[in-house]
């Protein structure tokens, strides 16, 4: 931003709101006057009253966070309300926030999801995200996972690398949706394509496995070497069993959670169920503040799971996860499985 022309104090002193939300900003940061709140605050109001959405999020701002003034939470709440009504996806954020955290006003979930319906009826990919993630979880609202799924999908539509994957998962397992190994295979593409390293891991699966794709090992073992290189565990762990001698944990966060792990597994996806007990297996660290237990009951009933279900490695791995078990203790963990697929199941009727 340089400094303001004649031009533009002259078009903001006639009201044209606009350069009057510039001009404010030139005095709320100083650039080519001196700074000046006051000042700011004093166009962005003049602006707001013509109708700008803009000035009307930027006066709702300041008053959330206290900028050029005390904070006030009930003026907060009162441009953002008029931004949001004005069509502001910042300002239908902001009012599902305050909703949600009863900053200013009774809190009320009812209207927090309302205003993160506008802001995501309007494409804003955070908006979006939140309310699948909400009706997936099931704690501020009812759980809803066909709802769940559509929002995934909507964020899928509006180019949202997550939800491109979250999508691609849910067409790959027949979650919300019936199962398509095409479209989760396109879904794939579009998120590795996006730079997505558990993306990439997936699209090989499908590759390896032949799932909405051809059967194409090349193809599976490139994919693989570039999601590892991205901090995939999942795809470092594949490489690992085919050459154990190799570096393949490049280290930092992998793409996948432990916990977005166990979800997939108990979802029914066979590569997840494979890489938790993997996991318990080795002890596998995720990252520095999260490992995997070193368990081998555990290990023994993902990797069964992931054999049932044809995951590549599983069934020479469950073998060999039963030579570290008593008897009794591959009994207990076949019980354990029960209990598990009681769980899955329960899970499915859900949807």
């Amino acid at each position: 931003m340089t400094e303001p022309t004649p031009d533009l104090r002259a078009q903001a002193e006639l009201g044209l709101a606009s350069a009057q939300v510039t001009l404010g900003r030139h005095y709320a940061t100083g650039t080519g006057v001196p700074r000046d709140g006051a000042e700011a605050l004093r166009w962005w109001r003049r602006a707001a009253d013509l109708g700008s959405q803009e000035a009307q999020y930027l006066l709702g701002h300041c008053a959330s966070v206290g900028e050029f003034g005390p904070r006030d939470p009930a003026q907060a709440f009162a441009w953002f309300l008029k931004a949001g009504e004005h069509g502001s996806v910042e300002a239908q954020l902001q009012l599902a926030r305050i909703h949600e955290e009863g900053d200013g006003v009774p809190r009320d979930i009812v209207q927090a999801v309302r205003w993160l319906r506008k802001a995501g009826e309007n494409g804003d990919e955070r908006a979006q995200l939140r309310l699948a993630r909400l009706y997936e979880e099931g704690d501020l609202i009812p759980r809803d996972l066909g709802e769940s799924v559509r929002w995934y999908r909507i964020a899928a539509d509006w180019g949202s690398r997550k939800a491109q994957l979250v999508t691609g998962f849910n067409f790959k397992n027949g979650i919300g949706v019936a199962r398509d190994e095409r479209e989760a295979a396109l879904r794939f593409r579009a998120a590795a394509d996006a730079g997505d390293p558990l993306a990439t891991y997936y699209l090989g699966v499908c590759y390896l496995r032949g799932l909405g794709m051809p059967l194409d090992e090349a193809a599976a073992q490139e994919l693989f070497q570039l999601s590892a290189h991205g901090g995939c565990s999942a795809a470092q762990v594949v490489l690992d069993i085919q050459n154990p001698w190799g570096d393949h944990y490049t280290g930092g966060d992998a793409p996948g959670s432990a916990a977005w792990y166990r979800r997939a597994a108990l979802w029914g996806d066979p590569e997840a169920q494979f890489h938790l007990g993997y996991s318990h297996h080795h002890g596998l660290c995720f990252d520095e503040d999260e490992r995997i237990p070193l368990d081998q009951a555990e290990a023994y009933v993902w990797i069964s799971l992931a054999a049932e279900n044809g995951a590549r490695f599983a069934a020479e791995h469950k073998d060999l996860v039963a030579r570290h078990l008593s008897v009794e203790e591959v009994e207990l963990a076949q019980e354990r499985m029960s209990l598990v697929k009681e769980e899955m199941r329960a899970l499915r009727r859900l949807v």
